[in-house]
C-alpha cells in the first residue's frame, strides 16, 4: 500500500503495511495533512475567485510576485525564488505574463550588469492594493471568527511550535515574515514573532 492517498493527499514514504510502533502519532499526521489540505483547498479557491473578479486574469503565485515586489522592490527572479520557495524556471512565465500585462517591468542595476531588478508599475501596485484586501466571504476570515480569539491564539502558537520542531523549518518560518509583511499583515498581531521575543 505504499504511497497510498488520503482525502486526495499522498502519503510518500510510508508504507501502511508495516507495523509500526507509533500508530496513532502517523494517523495524527495524516489527519493532519488531511485538515491542511482542506485548508489551503478553501484558501486557493477564495483567492482565485477574488482574482477573478478583479477581471485582473492572473494567477496566484503571479498575484505572490506581486505581492513580494510591493513590499520589497527591485528584486530578481532569483531573490524572488528564495523568498516564494519556488524555483526560479517556474517564476520565469509568471514574470513574463505580468510584464506582458503591464503589471511588471525588468529594470537594470547600474552596479552589475547581470542583474535585473523586476519593478512593479502604476497599474500593478493599484491592482495589488486593490486585491491585498480580505472579502468577509473569506473561509479563513468565517472559521477564525466563529472559533473565537483564544483558540485562534492559541492554533497559531501551536502551529508556530510545530514549524519550529520540524527539521529546517525555522528558517523558513523567518522568511514567511517578509511574505506575511508583503500581504499586509501587521507585525505587532503576528503569535510567531511574539513566541521568539
Amino acid at each position: 500500500m505504499f504511497g497510498r492517498q488520503i482525502i486526495g493527499i499522498p502519503i510518500i514514504g510510508m508504507d501502511m503495511s508495516h507495523n509500526c510502533t507509533d500508530k496513532q502519532l502517523q494517523s495524527n499526521v495524516m489527519e493532519l495533512r488531511a485538515l491542511l489540505h482542506l485548508v489551503f483547498k478553501a484558501d486557493h479557491q477564495a483567492m482565485e475567485k477574488r482574482l477573478a473578479s478583479y477581471d485582473a486574469e492572473i494567477s496566484r503565485l503571479q498575484f505572490g510576485i506581486m505581492m513580494m515586489l510591493s513590499h520589497h522592490e527591485d528584486q530578481t527572479i532569483t531573490e524572488l525564488s528564495r523568498t516564494l520557495g519556488v524555483d526560479p524556471s517556474t517564476l520565469v512565465p509568471s514574470v513574463d505574463a505580468l510584464e506582458r500585462k503591464g503589471l511588471v517591468v525588468r529594470g537594470r542595476d547600474p552596479h552589475d550588469r547581470r542583474r535585473i531588478p523586476l519593478t512593479l508599475t502604476a497599474d500593478g501596485l493599484d491592482l495589488g492594493h486593490q486585491v491585498r484586501g480580505m472579502g468577509e466571504d473569506d473561509p479563513l476570515l468565517i472559521g477564525l471568527r466563529l472559533i473565537g480569539p483564544e483558540s485562534i491564539r492559541r492554533l497559531l502558537e501551536l502551529m508556530c511550535r510545530l514549524v519550529h520542531n520540524m527539521p529546517d523549518c525555522a528558517n523558513m518560518l523567518a522568511g514567511a515574515r517578509s511574505r506575511l509583511s508583503a500581504y499586509g499583515a501587521k507585525e505587532e498581531y503576528l503569535v510567531c514573532k511574539q513566541q521568539d521575543e
